[in-house]
Parts: C-alpha cells; sequence; structure tokens
C-alpha cells in the first residue's frame, strides 16, 4: 500500500470538519506523479505546510489537531504518523506560494 495515502485516508476518516493543509517531500512526490520512486510510497510519513492564515484561526481547527493525534495513535503500531507540520515560515517558499499549490 502507498503509506501517505494510508496516512491522509485515516486523517480524512478522523475529521468532522474541511481542513487545510499542503503536503511536500516524498507523501507529495509518491501521490502527485504516478510513476515516483516506489521507496516514496514506502515512506513513513507525511509532510505538510500549514498557512498562516488557516492556524491564525486556531479555535476553528481544533478538529483537525485531535484528527492528527487519533491518526497517529491509530498508525503508531505500523510506524506511520502524522507529525511533520510546519508553518509557512519555517520552510522556503515564494512570496505566492498559497495560490500556485497543485491541488
Amino acid at each position: 500500500m502507498n503509506n501517505p495515502l494510508r496516512i491522509l485516508q485515516t486523517l480524512d476518516r478522523h475529521l468532522t470538519a474541511p481542513a487545510e493543509m499542503t503536503l511536500f517531500g516524498r507523501a507529495a512526490l509518491a501521490l502527485g506523479y504516478p510513476n515516483s520512486p516506489a521507496a516514496f510510497a514506502a515512506t513513513h510519513d507525511v509532510d505538510a505546510i500549514l498557512p498562516l492564515t488557516w492556524l491564525a484561526a486556531e479555535d476553528q481547527n481544533l478538529d483537525f489537531w485531535q484528527a492528527q493525534q487519533r491518526t497517529n495513535a491509530e498508525l503508531e503500531p505500523d510506524g506511520l504518523y502524522l507529525t511533520h507540520l510546519f508553518r509557512e515560515l519555517e520552510v522556503i517558499l515564494t512570496p505566492d506560494w498559497l495560490n500556485r499549490r497543485v491541488r
């Protein structure tokens, strides 16, 4: 199975409201490119960027953080997790990165 897909499907199952994050790293390549190396699908985590505007609405996103904790607890026996969540200021991005994302 594709580990990033499994992680995100588990997260989705635990969410009760929409959440926004931008994937990057091997998980993004495994999910975004059909012929990516098999090692990318075998990664044990999903890296994501969280927009500052989304993070600023803290009270509106509690569901996401609870879903993330439930996801990690469920997948822990298999060594899979969703913990590398970066604020947009913590990675190198172009100024208009949010508008140039591929959905």
